[in-house]
């Protein structure tokens, strides 16, 4: 066999094998990617989750709040009605 021939062999098996190799890296590297960018969304589902429940959390401290100043703000009332009732007696009174 001529030794042209042999090299031009050669130099086909080794592109053969290159190309092979290099698709199997990138393979890797591409399911390396994958893993890390599922790991990043899991994470992420998992802060948003945490978030919507804190949101929940402070919905439910903040209608507990109104809730707590509308029942003040009845009691000032009723306070102030009494202390006029109070002071209209007293001016009567005197």
């Amino acid at each position: 066999m001529p030794e042209y021939l042999v090299f031009i062999l050669i130099a086909l098996i080794c592109i053969f094998l290159g190309t092979l190799l290099g698709t199997y890296i990138q393979n890797l590297r591409t399911r390396s990617r994958e893993s890390t960018l599922l790991e990043r969304e899991n994470q992420l589902t998992n802060a948003l989750s945490d978030l919507r429940d804190q949101i929940d959390i402070l919905t439910d401290e903040k209608e507990e709040i109104r809730r707590e100043k509308d029942q003040l703000h009845i009691e000032i009332t009723r306070r102030n009605a009494e202390f006029e009732n109070l002071k209209s007696r007293h001016d009567e009174q005197k």
